[in-house]
């Protein structure tokens, strides 16, 4: 069925597109430090040349090396590629870490033995072909399972196309492991040339594709951190300033076509440059952080906070009238008043806030002017003596 494709000419594009796209892939970890773990599946694609080459020098070397080091190379590339994976993807797969390498051993010690008896002992290529396959198609298993239950939507593309793949090869392994069972051991692999052929073209894919979803998953990471950092605020991890607008706009709009109320609070940290200036800076970003933690926490699920200034905070409440605003905007000033505020050398200090209150329907459906009154409010709670909520 193949007789048109030269199986030496396949061996040969296998190991050298492994081994150039393992050391391509070890480059392009070496530049991005919090991504190392892009070796593992250098590593694995590596092993994979070295496998494939020793394979081919089958008869001028010591079988020892061509037939069990060269098959044990092969495992352990699937289990590099596997772990790599794994940490990549921040797979749900639940299954216990100890389990794995339990299981991983078990299949490395299990083929070395068998490879023994099966070259030494009782030569066999039958067997040695059903047992590699099975193993292969084990952990190609694993593979696609650890890609189709990744965490993250934005992923979803890649693991799949990759997931699919995995599962491709191991449904291959397991046609070769019963094409394999059928021949007798006089039989050599010129017998099996269509589905070892079949093996070496699915290989390409499969090293190919692996490089380029990797590739593919880190650069989609790279871009979310991108996106965090454009639209959170570095130090409380909140919305900042910026992306509350995108968002404010769009949720007045919904207020408005529904007919909707929208209520938002500006909230100050009272005497704010006195924290930085008796505790230092620290102290003042500890204060920063836990306070926007605190607010979050006493707040619904569907609310939005971002930090709007220095110690300024805006707090975004769809479906919420004027009236109710005011309720939670006094519920948060009472929180914070009996909070204790850790800081740096095990201290606490307390603190207080300023509120100013404002709707759509008391103030205006223009976002720039509801803004602009809630910041007026704020600043006339503060004239009043701060620790208060002004609508």
């Amino acid at each position: 069925m193949f007789d048109f494709l030269d199986i030496r000419t396949l061996a040969f594009t296998n190991i050298i597109l492994s081994f150039s796209l393992a050391l391509g892939l070890m480059c392009y970890a070496s530049t991005l430090t919090r991504f190392k773990i892009i070796f593992n599946v250098g590593f694995g694609i590596l092993f994979f040349g070295g496998a494939g080459l020793l394979l081919s020098l089958r008869g001028k070397i010591d079988d020892f090396i061509s037939i069990i080091i060269a098959n044990e190379l092969i495992i352990i590339g699937f289990i590099l590629i596997y772990y790599g994976l794994h940490k990549l993807c921040q797979s749900s797969f639940d299954i216990s870490k100890g389990l794995i390498v339990t299981l991983f051993i078990f299949i490395f010690i299990f083929i070395f033995i068998l490879f023994l008896y099966y070259t030494y002992i009782d030569p066999s290529i039958k067997a040695r072909i059903i047992i590699i396959s099975y193993s292969i198609s084990l952990i190609c298993i694993l593979c696609t399972h650890v890609l189709f239950t990744q965490k993250v939507k934005e992923y979803y593309l890649p693991t799949r196309i990759l997931g699919i793949i995995f599962l491709f090869i191991a449904i291959i392994e397991l046609i070769r492991s019963i094409v394999g069972s059928k021949i007798s051991n006089e039989l050599g692999f010129s017998d099996l040339s269509d589905i070892h052929v079949l093996v070496f073209c699915v290989s390409i894919l499969h090293i190919t594709s692996i490089g380029f979803c990797v590739v593919w998953i880190v650069n989609l990471k790279l871009q979310g951190e991108l996106k965090a950092l454009s639209e959170l605020d570095y130090l409380t991890q909140i919305n900042n300033r910026r992306s509350l607008e995108c968002i404010a706009k769009k949720e007045l709009s919904k207020a408005i076509r529904h007919k909707n109320p929208l209520s938002i609070i500006v909230c100050d940290i009272d005497h704010f440059k006195r924290i930085n200036d008796q505790y230092g800076h620290q102290a003042g970003d500890d204060v920063l952080v836990n306070f926007s933690a605190l607010i979050i926490k006493n707040l619904r699920d569907y609310d939005i906070v971002a930090r709007y200034g220095g110690e300024e905070f805006l707090l975004l409440l769809p479906n919420t009238d004027i009236e109710e605003a005011i309720k939670v905007a006094d519920k948060l000033r009472k929180i914070i008043k009996k909070n204790q505020f850790s800081i740096s050398d095990n201290k606490t200090i307390l603190v207080t806030a300023s509120f100013g209150v404002t709707s759509n329907i008391e103030s205006s459906n223009n976002w720039d002017i509801m803004v602009k009154v809630a910041d007026n409010a704020l600043y006339e709670a503060k004239r009043l003596g701060r620790n208060q909520v002004v609508r």
